[in-house]
């Protein structure tokens, strides 16, 4: 398969009032032609682990400590409890890389997955919205 790097946002290269660039979120998993990241459920345990990954610049420059929250309508259910599939926030760390799990279960298999992602940056009150399609099979 070939290495491709989505990028799923960059909103225009104009400059906002402080002369900054928005920050762009560049995807840095490997996806499909189709633009989907495709993730194999491992049938030898309930539940399998998969990391997205991402990087958040600025002027093409990494951004530092940016938290970044995710979120996904999937859910499954463990002894009453309502789990998500997804991990829901992490930070980027000083080269811009920003990271979450998400837990895959048999239910999943055959399914597309939607996993959100937003961020906001509290020095210039940026916020940004995204979505990521995967794939479980």
């Amino acid at each position: 398969m070939i290495r491709l790097f989505l990028l799923l946002i960059l909103v225009g290269c104009e400059l906002n009032d402080d002369g900054l660039s928005p920050i762009e979120f560049q995807l840095l998993n490997e996806v499909d032609a189709n633009g989907f990241v495709n993730v194999v459920y491992d049938t030898s345990a309930f539940q399998s682990f998969y990391r997205l990954s991402g990087i958040l610049k600025r002027n093409n420059k990494p951004m530092n400590l940016i938290k970044m929250g995710w979120w996904s309508d999937y859910y499954w259910d463990y002894n009453g409890f309502e789990v998500p599939i997804v991990n829901s926030s992490s930070y980027c760390d000083a080269n811009g890389i920003v990271n979450t799990m998400m837990g895959i279960v048999p239910m999943l298999v055959g399914d597309t997955v939607w996993i959100n992602y937003g961020y906001h940056d509290n020095w210039t009150y940026e916020t940004t919205y995204g979505e990521i399609g995967v794939i479980v099979r």
